[in-house]
């Protein structure tokens, strides 16, 4: 679990604060943690500061067009899944 915390907490969104809002605001890069770590039950990566770099986007310069929109949808539907949780 501490890798999760040390994952999520280096994160753009938390800047090493990890809240409530803040964690629904941003679950889907909370649950792309959790699956960059574990896969099947099998621990894939260990240092937060990795997976972060690979969530948030920041470790793939080269990234397809295919990647993007993927990247586009999950923001869309954290920001209308953040809207519907707040209100």
């Amino acid at each position: 679990m501490l890798i999760v915390y040390e994952c999520v907490s280096n994160l753009g969104g938390f800047r090493n604060m990890v809240d409530k809002r803040t964690a629904l605001e941003n679950l889907d890069l909370i649950l792309l943690c959790l699956d960059e770590i574990v896969d099947g039950g099998i621990v894939l990566e260990t240092e937060g500061r990795e997976i972060a770099e690979k969530v948030s986007g920041h470790g793939s310069e080269g990234a397809s067009s295919a990647e993007q929109t993927l990247v586009n949808a999950l923001t869309q539907a954290r920001e209308h899944l953040a809207k519907s949780l707040l209100m």
